[in-house]
């Protein structure tokens, strides 16, 4: 087991007393005028930061997503991509157009 987390002279957690103590410190230090300002600050600060926080998660998302679909074009045929049917061949028994001699020619002739 790990030893618990010290805050400066707090050992521990900070719990009700603990924070008592500080934010009368925070009081004595800035004064009362000050305080809600900073405080303002901090929230503002924050706010900031977790909108950042959330832009960035959506957008790595976003890439990710982006990146899995193109993976996945390539891993799958296209329609754009396949080669067209062959034209159908005549038949056998249909009359040829062309005058050069088919290799099957050849060897009706011989038999």
């Amino acid at each position: 087991m790990t030893p618990p987390t010290t805050i400066a002279f707090l050992p521990g957690s900070a719990g009700g007393p603990e924070l008592l103590i500080v934010l009368t410190l925070i009081l004595m230090l800035f004064g009362a005028k000050r305080v809600p300002d900073i405080a303002r600050r901090i929230g503002s600060v924050l706010s900031d930061l977790r909108r950042a926080s959330d832009d960035f998660r959506e957008q790595l998302m976003r890439e990710t997503d982006l990146d899995d679909d193109k993976d996945s074009h390539k891993m799958t045929p296209r329609a754009a991509t396949t080669l067209p049917a062959e034209p159908e061949k005549p038949e056998d028994d249909a009359p040829s157009t062309d005058d050069t001699p088919s290799p099957d020619d050849d060897s009706e002739r011989d038999a």
